[in-house]
């Protein structure tokens, strides 16, 4: 079995990681650490765009056979052929990357809310290390593997996987040793 690594990098407030670490653990049944050393990504930074390559920051990171890593940031990622991203992992790779930057309510004119915010962090979380386990996005709209293009999107879905995406998850992650 693997296990999950959180890494921050440009992470505020840190208090949310280890609600996020905890919340992993339950749903998904697999350890979950929090990587003390914050990544600095300002080498990713496009200047024209006033936004980080979630590409280049996760084809950066070293492959690790037994874990899978989860960055943790505030800045507001892209791709080239999108405009921004919420997170981002290759499929069956071992890196992903999430940003609260267009998850919380301020970004959209709306007041805070924590929880909320909390809510939206697990599911894309969950979502990006469904990647790394293989599995593409579902059709079930209300499976944590729907894609999702704005943050109604990812309210409306579970923080679950529905039952096929679970099977292909738990079959994934269980076919490795951790160490």
């Amino acid at each position: 079995m693997y296990k999950i690594v959180l890494t921050p990098c440009v992470f505020e407030p840190l208090p949310l990681l280890p609600a996020l670490q905890t919340r992993l653990e339950e749903l998904l049944q697999i350890p979950v650490e929090i990587n003390k050393k914050m990544l600095d990504l300002e080498v990713f930074f496009d200047v024209q765009r006033g936004q980080y390559n979630a590409l280049q920051i996760i084809q950066s990171l070293p492959k690790k056979q037994t874990e899978k890593t989860i960055l943790c940031t505030t800045v507001d990622l892209f791709i080239p052929i999108f405009t921004f991203v919420f997170g981002l992992a290759h499929l069956s790779g071992c890196c992903g990357i999430i940003s609260t930057h267009r998850l919380v309510n301020r970004y959209y004119g709306l007041p805070d809310d924590p929880e909320l915010l909390s809510q939206r962090m697990v599911k894309e979380a969950v979502h990006e290390l469904g990647h790394l386990a293989g599995l593409k996005h579902c059709q079930q709209y209300d499976c944590v593997m729907a894609s999702s293009a704005t943050a109604d999107d990812i309210d409306i879905k579970s923080e679950v996987f529905c039952p096929n995406c679970f099977n292909q998850f738990k079959q994934h992650f269980a076919s490795k040793p951790i160490f």
